[in-house]
Formats: C-alpha cells, structure tokens, sequence
C-alpha cells in the first residue's frame, strides 16, 4: 500500500507528470499487488489531464471496479487552487490498483452525510474480496 500527494497538471512548481512518471516508473518495478491511496489532484472530469494519465498507464480506478458506491466527490466548495473554479465538487482523491482485484465496496468517507467533516478532503475506503 502506497499514499501520495501529486501537484496539480499545469502547476509550474510541482507538475503531475513529472510526478506522475517517476512514481509510475518505480512502481512498475515490483510484481505485488499495489494498492495506491491518495491526493493525486486529478479531477477525473478534465478530459486528457492527469486522471486519463493515470487510466492509460494501466491503473485500475477501484470506484470503477466496485460492485457498489457510495458518493463520488473527495472536495466540494473552493478548495485551494481553484478559487475561481465553476466546479462546485470533484473527486481528486483515489484507490488506484495495478491489478483488477474483486472491489465489493468504494465509498466516500467523512463527508458530512455519513462521518463528520474532518478535513477539505473527504476519505475513501475500499472493500475487497
């Protein structure tokens, strides 16, 4: 298991792909399975950005693999960086699998409906059989 912290895709002084590809590179490297958590701030609604970067280096979305879901946004309101943003919500925070394991449950965590709010992230959490 993994947790990280990516920069945004157009950030000038921590960009995601630079990011992105180092971590990707060494991960690659072991034969176990790999669970990776975090904050990659990928907002899997922008379209060829960082999100599809991480889909098309053959990583496994496990709220994609899940037979069942709870909530989808890992942020809401006007988070750091994206003040002037029309996007009210956005799921930036993931589980990540290199391989497609059997998800039962995907659901978001400390969002005020089912926890209290803890952070400006929300928390996810995975089931697995």
């Amino acid at each position: 298991v993994y947790t990280t912290h990516m920069g945004w895709f157009n950030d000038d002084e921590e960009p995601f792909l630079t990011q992105w590809k180092k971590l990707n590179r060494h991960l690659k490297e072991k034969s176990e399975t790999i669970i990776l958590t975090g904050d990659f701030n990928a907002p899997d609604c922008l379209s060829g950005q960082s999100y599809d970067e991480i889909i098309d280096s053959d990583w496994f979305d496990a709220y994609h693999l899940a037979k069942k879901t709870y909530g989808h946004d890992t942020a809401k309101g006007k988070i750091d960086g994206w003040e002037n943003s029309e996007i009210s919500g956005m799921r930036i925070d993931y589980i990540f699998l290199n391989k497609p394991l059997s998800v039962l449950n995907h659901e978001v965590v400390f969002d005020g409906e089912n926890a209290p709010i803890v952070s400006d992230h929300f928390g996810i959490k995975m089931e697995v059989d």
